[in-house]
């Protein structure tokens, strides 16, 4: 794990979803972050406020994962072609 080489890795976690106190797991550190209980806008604030978070520790790398149903309808239809789309600059 990219831990045990010396990395600090943080993970944002939603704060109506936790159910313990732990704030690390394996050397990573857990941020529990406020996501406002609400179909249309838990997503969207945890994300920014997830993004500020990182911003604040100078994080080099920042990954946000999404939900694969999300992704698949905000790329299909298409054979790949819009995904490279969305890659390239």
């Amino acid at each position: 794990m990219i831990v045990s080489r010396g990395h600090d890795v943080y993970v944002a976690r939603r704060r109506p979803d936790i159910t313990d106190h732990n704030h690390k797991w394996n050397g990573v550190r857990l941020v529990d972050l406020y996501a406002p209980a609400s179909k249309n806008l838990e997503a969207i604030v945890h994300t920014f406020l997830a993004v500020l978070k990182a911003r604040q520790y100078h994080a080099d790398i920042l990954h946000i994962k999404t939900d694969p149903g999300y992704y698949k309808k905000a790329v299909q239809p298409g054979s790949g072609d819009n995904l490279q789309r969305c890659f390239s600059s």
